[in-house]
């Protein structure tokens, strides 16, 4: 069974400053300055449990959404930001312990939005197999550094392959500004005479791209093939 991460219930230390929601950490808090809180890691099972506790970047996943580095990632942003108390707990069944932690954004950090998450994870042994699984939990940690907003969007070159009677589309967007965004789009086939032809949607809709992040939108048109036969 995963651990539970749930946030502290008290207050951060950087009271108006620091507020938090939906069951994450929020800090808006200016370069140089270090805010101190904490979070709880729960045992809902009946046996004790190793938690291993990590901050990590948090990142665009392949596909769409935002997944957290692997610990063995190098960690550019809030994931090097964020140093935990504990990094590993030793939970008895049914308790639950609290990891502080601080946060300091480094001295001359631009102004704008940047994601990581601390993440909790459990090593299970398969016995049959022999292999490790590792299961993990995370809370977001969105920290706003204040200052003015820049948006900006790179639209890569439109890719288009043939498969059969249909054609396939890909394009890359890249976050060039400095908060977060979600990119919805398709693709208009006009005629010779500008007329629309078809609107081939782009999946994924509405996909998460973190500042300086990138993600590929892809859609297929399909032709629609008709046969006709005359009497004789």
């Amino acid at each position: 069974s995963p651990p539970s991460l749930r946030r502290h219930a008290k207050t951060a230390g950087m009271a108006g400053q620091t507020t938090l929601q939906n069951n994450h950490f929020t800090y808006s808090i200016a370069a140089g300055t270090t805010v101190s809180d904490s979070l709880i890691v729960s045992n809902y099972t009946t046996q004790a449990i190793t938690v291993h506790v990590y901050a990590a970047d948090l990142l665009t996943a392949q596909g769409g959404g935002l997944a957290p580095a692997q610990e063995y990632d190098t960690m550019k942003g809030v994931g090097a930001w964020m140093k935990v108390s504990t990094s590993q707990l030793t939970i008895p069944g049914q308790k639950e312990i609290s990891d502080p932690f601080t946060l300091t954004v480094p001295t001359g950090e631009p102004p704008g939005e940047y994601l990581g998450a601390v993440v909790g994870a459990v090593v299970n042994q398969s016995q049959s197999s022999g292999l490790n699984l590792v299961t993990r939990a995370a809370l977001t940690a969105h920290v706003i550094v204040p200052g003015a907003t820049h948006l900006g969007v790179a639209i890569g070159s439109l890719n288009g392959t043939a498969a059969g009677t249909d054609e396939n589309f890909s394009v890359t967007l890249q976050n060039t500004g400095n908060v977060l965004y979600t990119f919805d789009g398709n693709v208009d086939i006009t005629d010779g005479g500008g007329n629309l032809v078809a609107r081939v949607p782009l999946t994924p809709s509405n996909v998460y791209v973190i500042p300086g992040g990138q993600t590929q939108l892809t859609g297929t048109w399909q032709l629609a093939v008709t046969a006709s036969f005359a009497d004789g």
